[in-house]
């Protein structure tokens, strides 16, 4: 091949993988996690060791290479495994904001125990659900 048509095969792909990691950024503010209610319309508020807790998790999650080999994934799991352990350690939350935090929390753990299938596209996906819903926290708490 000339050159040419190999610098424009390069840039046509330089393009592309470009634009797909711009679909994939996440609205987070258009992000519902099922079984978590508002406090009539407003925001629960939660304990600074939580919201630490996440903030950390969303950290993990995004210095992660989604193309890690199944070694990876399982160190990632258990590092997010840990950092959520954390959060139900330190919890000081009560009444119905506790609720709310544990119907939040609650879903990562089959994300969680997906980050370890043997099959990529099933680890990938799990990882990109973990990610939405770790995202999707400051919709519901502050």
């Amino acid at each position: 091949m000339n050159k040419k048509v190999l610098l424009f095969l390069a840039t046509a792909l330089l393009f592309i993988n470009c634009n797909q990691q711009k679909k994939e950024k996440i609205d987070s503010a258009s992000i519902k996690i099922e079984g978590v209610v508002l406090n009539n319309g407003t925001l629960w508020k939660a304990n600074k060791e939580t919201t630490d807790g996440i903030a950390a998790m969303k950290k993990t999650i995004a210095s992660f290479s989604k193309n890690a080999d199944v070694e990876s994934y399982t160190s990632l799991k258990e590092t997010l495994e840990n950092q959520f352990t954390q959060i139900f350690s330190r919890c000081t939350m009560k009444g119905e904001a506790h609720e709310q935090l544990h119907n939040y929390l609650k879903p990562m753990i089959s994300y969680f125990d997906g980050l370890t299938s043997k099959d990529k596209k099933e680890r990938k996906e799990n990882l990109h659900q973990l990610e939405k819903h770790v995202l999707g926290y400051s919709n519901y708490f502050n």
